[in-house]
């Protein structure tokens, strides 16, 4: 079964970081003056202008694939970012940080409260006393957690990084209320290739008032929470979740 995770170099170009995203996480890191962890930092897209900017990063993920394409990057690049593979539900790293972030959706990949709770419990571990704790992820649209996808979706289109032509992509979906993932099949049309390559993708889903409890209960107390990359308020009509966190005194 393919990843999107299996090709660092297909990733990036499925999901590349927006200006106005970027944007939001070179200011919180500028207004952090410290160290920087990216946790689950897939390919550098964020780690890598962080570097740039003069931050001083460490860039940790699960995927050889994902790190060995951000290395690669880093060094085209000539960005200096401390990579470490490991499980952002469980690491050790042996040092405390300003800023701890998880941007672009990343927390979806944690897929019941053990897998957040160890997670979170790992960051409060590596923040330091004063630091913050930074993530974003969308609001769940109701319209797109129906039961069964109602067929076949477009899911991305990109250029194939070896030159190959355009590749395209499309998804079909389950919805699973009970446990809010939704479980993701993708459809990859390479050139060259007359039939698709079949992959998955999961990911959970946190509703507002879900985000803001576990948080709560984990001990985190949120100083910010905005609607959009530019900061503007979490209202009613918001499409992003974006906290910025401290650990609660006990």
């Amino acid at each position: 079964m393919y990843s999107i995770y299996d090709d660092g170099r297909h990733f990036s170009e499925i999901f590349p970081v927006g200006e106005k995203e970027l944007e939001l996480w070179l200011d919180l890191a500028t207004a952090s003056d410290g160290t920087i962890l990216e946790t689950a930092c897939g390919t550098g897209l964020i780690s890598i202008p962080l570097a740039k900017a003069g931050h001083q990063v460490t860039g940790i993920d699960h995927s050889k694939s994902m790190l060995q394409e951000a290395r690669r990057a880093a060094e085209t690049q000539s960005a200096t970012v401390k990579w470490i593979e490991a499980d952002m539900r469980g690491f050790d790293l042996g040092e405390t940080f300003s800023l701890i972030i998880i941007p672009s959706n990343t927390i979806c990949h944690l897929l019941d409260h053990a897998a957040l709770e160890g997670y979170l419990q790992c960051v409060a571990r590596h923040l330091k006393p004063a630091g913050r704790f930074a993530l974003s992820v969308f609001v769940p649209d109701p319209h797109a957690l129906e039961r069964r996808s109602p067929g076949e979706l477009p899911f991305a289109t990109y250029q194939d990084p070896d030159g190959a032509g355009e590749v395209k992509v499309t998804h079909t979906y389950e919805y699973e209320p009970n446990t809010q993932i939704k479980r993701i099949t993708t459809r990859h049309r390479f050139p060259g290739r007359t039939e698709p390559v079949i992959g998955s993708l999961e990911m959970r889903m946190y509703f507002p008032q879900e985000l803001d409890a576990l948080l709560h209960y984990n001990d985190f107390e949120i100083i910010h929470k905005w609607g959009a990359n530019d900061k503007r308020p979490f209202g009613p009509d918001s499409t992003q979740q974006i906290v910025v966190a401290s650990q609660r005194s006990k």
